[in-house]
């Protein structure tokens, strides 16, 4: 669910009129993105948002055992060339590139706008973005290999929002909708770019109360 609320949040920076999916990540975060045939300029946000910019994924070389910081994560993405730009190709880099597109454009890190503009108003009670790595609230989501050979507890990235399995919608429309009916992300900013893509991610994820 991060990537979720990451996205809602840069969509309402989109409708304000903060940022334009068509920029660059140069145009918010010049020379983060350079090397290994990776550079800013060719990368758009809406590339990052759809998983189409080619940005390896960190966790290959992290295996999702060792925490690390967002800077740190790209540049460890940034040791590998670039996959196909323009096919999709999930990377969980590309999420972290825009936490901190969110962070350089707002002043707060994307947790702090999460809070304020989805959670508080939602009232979701019992979701978080825990500090401590090591644990979540119970109840919580499991997560399995595809494969079924391994089974672990879920372990939060720094940073990575935390939620109780009551808060997770079974359906999206919550997160399009705050307070009193006013709308987090609207409905055309929220398709504008909505497309089925094929499911190639290593990772099978589920909800267990």
């Amino acid at each position: 669910m991060t990537k979720t609320f990451i996205a809602t949040v840069v969509l309402q920076l989109a409708a304000e009129h903060r940022l334009s999916l068509s920029d660059s990540v140069d145009d918010h975060l010049s020379g983060l993105v350079r090397g290994a045939g990776h550079h800013g300029r060719t990368v758009t946000l809406r590339a990052l948002l759809t998983h189409t910019s080619g940005l390896a994924e960190f966790t290959a070389d992290t295996e999702g055992t060792v925490p690390v910081t967002p800077l740190q994560a790209v540049r460890i993405a940034l040791t590998h060339p670039p996959a196909d730009r323009g096919r999709f190709a999930y990377s969980n880099t590309n999420y972290v590139v825009l936490g901190v597109v969110v962070q350089q454009d707002t002043g707060h890190s994307y947790a702090i706008e999460a809070e304020r503009r989805i959670v508080a108003p939602l009232r979701l009670t019992g979701t978080s973005f825990p500090a401590a790595p090591t644990a979540l609230p119970d109840p919580h989501g499991r997560a399995y290999a595809a494969d079924g050979d391994r089974c672990h507890r879920t372990r939060p990235a720094r940073g990575r929002r935390g939620g109780r399995a009551r808060d997770h919608p079974r359906r999206p429309g919550p997160l399009l909708r705050g307070a009193a009916g006013r709308r987090t992300a609207s409905r055309a900013w929220a398709a504008r770019d909505a497309r089925p893509v094929p499911h190639t991610a290593r990772t099978a994820w589920a909800s267990i109360p």
